[in-house]
C-alpha cells in the first residue's frame, strides 16, 4: 500500500505469505516496505520486520523511499548494506529516481541484486537521452503507457537508437539488439 502506514502492508504482506508461501515452497519472496510521507522510522521498522521473515528472500525498495519518505537521492543506497551483509537478503529496487542514472552505480556497489525501471524505454520514446547531461535527471513526469504511438516511421528509427543508448546508459548490453535491428 503505497504511503500508507507500514502496518497495513506489513499485515497484509504476512496474511498474503500465511496463505501462499506453503503451496510454493520454491518460490522466492519479496517484501516491499511501506509508510506515509516522511515516515523514515516506520518505513525502516516496516523493512526490518520483512528482513527478519524467515519467508523473504527479497526486499524491495521503492523509489518512493527515497522521493517520499526519506527525500533524500541515494536513501536507498543507505539501507541496502544491512540487508545483505545482517539479514542476507537479495535487494530489488523498484524504478529509477527520475531517470537519475549516477544512482545505478551506487545501488550496484552497495549490493542490490536488481533495478526494474521504464525510464530507459519511456524516455526514448519520448525522445530524450539518458547519456546527456541535460535530460540525465529528467522531470518525474508520469508514465503513459496508454499514448498513442507514433506512426512516422524515420521518428521511430531515431527513438529506437535513443531508447538502445538509454539501456546502453543504464548499464544494459545492447549489441545484439543493434546487431539485429531489434529494440
Amino acid at each position: 500500500y503505497l504511503l500508507q502506514p507500514w502496518e497495513k502492508t506489513w499485515h497484509a504482506a504476512i496474511a498474503f505469505l500465511d496463505r501462499w508461501a506453503e503451496k510454493f515452497p520454491d518460490v522466492e519472496w519479496m517484501y516491499v516496505p511501506q509508510a506515509v510521507e516522511g515516515d523514515r522510522s516506520g518505513w525502516r521498522t516496516s523493512m526490518f520486520k520483512g528482513a527478519e521473515e524467515p519467508r523473504v528472500s527479497w526486499i524491495g525498495i521503492p523509489r518512493a523511499y527515497a522521493t517520499h519518505i526519506a527525500c533524500r537521492p541515494l536513501a536507498r543506497v543507505d539501507e541496502i548494506s544491512s540487508l545483505v551483509n545482517f539479514y542476507k537478503r537479495k535487494v530489488h529496487c523498484l524504478g529509477m529516481l527520475a531517470g537519475d542514472v549516477h544512482e545505478l552505480h551506487y545501488l550496484e556497489k552497495a549490493g542490490c541484486t536488481s533495478i526494474d525501471s521504464s525510464a530507459p524505454v519511456w524516455r526514448g520514446w519520448n525522445g530524450y537521452s539518458l547519456k546527456s547531461f541535460e535530460d540525465s535527471i529528467w522531470p518525474d513526469y508520469p508514465m503513459d503507457f496508454d499514448a498513442k504511438i507514433h506512426s512516422d516511421v524515420v521518428r521511430w528509427k531515431r527513438y529506437d537508437g535513443i531508447i538502445l543508448d538509454n539501456l546502453e546508459a543504464c548499464g544494459i548490453d545492447t549489441a545484439n539488439a543493434r546487431r539485429d535491428g531489434k529494440v
